[in-house]
């Protein structure tokens, strides 16, 4: 079983403003299920990050200044300079707790070039 495929859901929908915030950027309410921010990767003065939520309650974000994009698996390991791999464990873990000891070692997806994990 692939647990990258299990859980990859599930972490796109984990609150990103939350998570944003989280580093101490505020994030201010847009609209509906829209927010706005600082973008914390290029010098940003008015709020130029968008951060939104899907229909299928997937949550993105998108900077019209620096063009940088995502889900909050893109956010953390542009963030914090970490692999997919890193990044991963360290959302499933808002998910469900306790999986990352589950995890083996992860490898590239051939068809895709995206990291995925085999389940033990």
């Amino acid at each position: 079983m692939l647990l990258g495929y299990k859980y990859l859901n599930q972490i796109k929908s984990l609150n990103l403003p939350e998570i944003i915030s989280s580093y101490g950027i505020q994030v201010k309410h847009s609209g509906n299920s829209s927010y706005q921010a600082l973008c914390p990767f290029h010098n940003d003065i008015h709020p130029s990050l968008s951060i939104s939520q899907k229909r299928d309650g997937v949550w993105l974000w998108h900077c019209f200044g620096c063009g940088a994009k995502g889900t909050a698996i893109d956010f953390l390991m542009r963030k914090e300079g970490i692999s997919f791999k890193d990044a991963y464990k360290r959302l499933i873990d808002r998910v469900e707790p306790g999986v990352n000891n589950d995890l083996a070692p992860y490898t590239e997806c051939p068809a895709s070039g995206n990291s995925v994990f085999n389940s033990r």
